[in-house]
C-alpha cells in the first residue's frame, strides 16, 4: 500500500477514534503532501515525512515525532553510515574539512537518504576528515 494511501486510512481510523492531535497531525502530512504535487511517490512522500519528523525532533515534540517515525524506514546504523561515508571519502579523494558539504551532497543524492541522521553523519564526516 503507498504511504498517502495508508496514511489517509490512519486519518479516518483516528477520526473515528476520536483522537484528536492525530487526526491534526495526518491532516497537516497530506496537506503537505499536496504542496508537493498531486502524484507523489512513495520516495517523495518518506522525504516531506521526514522533514516533519525532523521538524518534530528540534522543537521537542515527542507525540509527533513518534508518530511520523511509524512511517519512516529505520535509520542507518553509525557503522552503515560510518561505511558510506568513507566510502564517499575515497571515491571522491576528499580531504579536510571544506569537504563536509561534498559529502553531505552526495549522501542526499543516496537512496538511502530518508534513513540518514544527518546530524550523525555530520559527525562521521568530521571524524573522519580530522
Amino acid at each position: 500500500m503507498r504511504i498517502r494511501e495508508q496514511i489517509k486510512q490512519n486519518l479516518r481510523a483516528s477520526m473515528v477514534g476520536g483522537n484528536k492531535e492525530l487526526t491534526s497531525l495526518l491532516r497537516v502530512v497530506l496537506g503537505e503532501f499536496s504542496r508537493e504535487g498531486k502524484e507523489l511517490s512513495d520516495e517523495q512522500a518518506l522525504k516531506v515525512i521526514k522533514k516533519m519528523r525532523d521538524n518534530a525532533v528540534e522543537l521537542k515534540n515527542e507525540f509527533e515525532e513518534k508518530e511520523l517515525n511509524m512511517y519512516l524506514p529505520s535509520m542507518l546504523e553509525p557503522k552503515e553510515l560510518r561505511d558510506m561515508i568513507k566510502y564517499i571519502i575515497e571515491i571522491k579523494d576528499l580531504k579536510g574539512m571544506q569537504s563536509i558539504g561534498i559529502i553531505m551532497g552526495e549522501l542526499n543524492k543516496s537512496k538511502d537518504n530518508v534513513r540518514i541522521d544527518k546530524q550523525t553523519a555530520s559527525q562521521i564526516a568530521k571524524e573522519l576528515l580530522a
